[in-house]
């Protein structure tokens, strides 16, 4: 597709594109199959903003359906799990999002949609897996 064109390209004008040890990539989470075969040696890390804004969309969704309190509550709790900086304070923050939704139903629904969507690629979200990420402290894309 487009993406492996403009990276081909990309590589073919920088001889030093096998040094690149991190990538960060926003929206489009279709791009890391591609990323990963392109550069093999790189960390594909997810923005926290469009995680988050993500999480956070779930959150809205109907599916869940939960009320305005608890829609507030898991906005909130959204990011703290994305910028958590260690395993205990990120299992705090599940703790209180089995607190918050009160509803064994939509309890369930809701860990089930981050056990098949989120919680696989937590490494390249959450805060706790970048402490040895080439980052240098910036987690977004508006620098």
């Amino acid at each position: 597709g487009t993406l492996r064109i403009a990276v081909r390209q990309y590589k073919d004008t920088c001889p030093s594109f096998a040094s690149i040890a991190c990538i960060l990539i926003g929206k489009d989470y279709t791009e890391i199959a591609g990323l990963e075969e392109e550069f093999p040696s790189a960390r594909i890390l997810l923005y926290h903003f469009h995680v988050v804004k993500a999480l956070r969309r779930e959150v809205a969704s109907d599916k869940f359906n939960v009320n305005a309190w608890t829609k507030t509550e898991l906005k909130q709790l959204c990011r703290l799990l994305v910028t958590e900086p260690s395993v205990r304070m990120y299992d705090i923050v599940i703790a209180a999002m089995k607190a918050v939704i009160r509803d064994d139903m939509r309890r369930t629904a809701w860990f089930e949609m981050l056990a098949s969507n989120w919680t696989p690629c937590k490494k390249r979200w959450g805060l706790m897996h970048r402490g040895n990420g080439p980052h240098l402290g910036n987690h977004t894309n508006n620098r």
